[in-house]
């Protein structure tokens, strides 16, 4: 996925949750000027970590889901266990 898309799911996974829907916005790294260079294609992918180990992680999807509504519980002072 991109960095929208990671973002994008981040939202998606807490507004159920919190009530909160807000926009998030797909900019190009020139948009965003920084003193960090940022390579063109900046995707977070795994795929070489898979060939190079042959271990394929699950869906980071499902991750960001479970961890965000932790953070959630959290701040909502309500326990919850990631595992």
């Amino acid at each position: 996925t991109t960095w929208h898309g990671f973002a994008s799911r981040i939202v998606a996974a807490q507004a159920p949750l919190t009530g909160r829907n807000p926009r998030v916005a797909a900019i190009t790294a020139a948009e965003f000027p920084t003193p960090a260079r940022r390579p063109t294609n900046s995707e977070l992918d795994c795929t070489h970590f898979a060939r190079t180990f042959g271990f394929r992680a699950r869906p980071w999807t499902e991750d960001v889901d479970q961890i965000t509504a932790a953070v959630v519980a959290a701040q909502m002072g309500q326990a919850t266990h990631v595992a």
